[in-house]
């Protein structure tokens, strides 16, 4: 399985998070249910998708 735009998948880590289902999809990106290793805890991790990246309004929005 992996997200709508085929980025990431269960497995795959990110800095001290490691990706386990996808959680949900909305206009700015996907969720993720993880496991922050380093303080052995669930967590979710928001991505924003890739073509969003770059338009400062919606990386404004998708801070907030």
């Amino acid at each position: 399985i992996t997200d709508a735009y085929g980025a990431f998948g269960p497995g795959q880590r990110l800095g001290d998070f490691e990706l386990l289902e996808l959680a949900g999809e909305g206009a700015f990106g996907t969720v993720w249910k993880a496991r922050q290793r380093l303080l052995d805890r669930l967590a979710a991790v928001k991505i924003l998708r890739v073509e969003l990246g770059f338009d400062t309004g919606a990386r404004a929005r998708f801070l907030h």
